[in-house]
């Protein structure tokens, strides 16, 4: 099994803690959404549990038949990417609908608005 040096375990939890730390910050700010937020904690915090842990690093790694434990990693992002795409792409189909609806019944209630108020000429708009 593949043996991680002391400087790269030291700049992976730097990092992690970096991206944790980051992810803390921009829930606080509000810039995540509650429903994302702790798809990205838990995300990040299995990454700061394999940059503290390598020997759990490589035990996933043999328990997957994996055989170089950082491939672990990339499989990791990958997966949490493709599940993150998935989760946006359904939220988009939602608020696109709902956008859809919006504009059909504000279209609607300007057609009774319109059709209850007698018709103006149109105002001059000149500076």
């Amino acid at each position: 099994m593949t043996q991680v040096s002391a400087s790269s375990q030291v700049a992976a939890i730097i990092a992690s803690v970096a991206l944790v730390s980051l992810v803390v910050w921009l829930i606080r700010r509000g810039r995540i959404r509650e429903e994302t937020a702790l798809y990205w904690l838990f995300a990040t915090g299995v990454l700061l549990l394999f940059s503290l842990r390598s020997d759990l690093l490589g035990w996933t790694a043999s328990l997957l038949g994996i055989f170089y434990p950082p491939t672990v990693l990339l499989l990791g992002v990958l997966l949490a990417g493709t599940l993150l795409a998935i989760h946006f792409s359904v939220s988009l189909t939602r608020l696109d609908g709902q956008n859809k609806r919006l504009a059909q019944e504000l279209a609607l209630l300007t057609q009774r608005i319109e059709s209850r108020e007698p018709t103006r000429p149109p105002e001059d708009r000149r500076p």
